[in-house]
């Protein structure tokens, strides 16, 4: 017996965006594509290609352009030998739920302060509000970061801007020496939070002249303080971390 598939009424096929139709071999069918759907493709497709990709949110770029954080620079030279090394110190924005806003600091502060030093020994360091699992911190221990992660500012960039984030990779003096950050160096609460917020971030970022001596211990365990920082004993929510450090020969 011959097949024949097909879709009954012209009503019914209005309502649907495929039909079958048989084709010369008995009990084989294919589906084609209506008239109407093809130029419905072509609309879209055409559409597509004169007006090309979406122009990413440009919120975080403006938020970023926003913020009024200040970094401090400064050259200390050796008053008997002729050695000089460039400390670097920012304070990140707050903006740990735009980590594009985060990122784009970060690299700017980090670009900056690398400018500065040239070749000289480089120390950057500060409050980075980032953990050591955030983009901000793989960035700058990297030097460079996924451009197909939703964390990296060509995604809340303009198109005409072309500025590269990647940065020369800086090691965490506190990682060098331990093997690992700290357990925390913020132990805070707000309001805004049911629990208080416990982890890293404050580093000391060093380029690879420096050999680390020594570091700050700090607490392992917020178990010694009574409630969160800052208190009568710690005068903030962060802990005061340092480092001696050598220059290398």
């Amino acid at each position: 017996m011959r097949s024949h598939a097909s879709a009954h009424g012209n009503q019914r096929k209005r309502r649907r965006f495929y039909c079958c139709r048989e084709i010369s071999r008995p009990g084989v069918v294919r589906a084609t594509l209506w008239p109407r759907l093809r130029r419905m493709c072509k609309k879209i497709s055409e559409k597509i290609l004169k007006t090309g990709p979406p122009t990413p949110s440009l919120e975080d770029y403006n938020i970023a352009h926003l913020q009024s954080n200040s970094q401090i620079m400064l050259e200390l030279a050796h008053k008997e030998y002729p050695i000089s090394f460039i400390v670097a110190n920012y304070h990140m924005p707050c903006q740990y739920k735009r980590p594009r806003v985060m990122m784009m600091h970060a690299a700017l502060s980090c670009q900056l302060a690398q400018q500065f030093a040239g070749t000289k020994p480089l120390i950057y360091c500060g409050d980075f509000n980032s953990t050591p699992i955030s983009s901000v911190y793989k960035l700058l221990t990297a030097g460079h970061f996924d451009r197909h992660h939703l964390d990296h500012p060509k995604h809340a960039m303009p198109p005409e801007d072309k500025w590269n984030p990647d940065v020369k990779p800086l090691r965490s003096a506190y990682k060098i020496k331990r093997g690992k950050e700290p357990n925390f160096t913020n132990y805070s609460h707000d309001r805004y939070n049911e629990k208080p917020f416990i982890d890293v971030l404050d580093y000391i970022f060093i380029s690879d002249h420096w050999d680390v001596v020594s570091v700050e211990e700090l607490p392992g365990t917020v178990e010694n303080y009574s409630t969160p920082l800052p208190n009568e004993e710690e005068p903030s929510d962060h802990l005061l971390i340092s480092a001696q450090l050598l220059i290398s020969s």
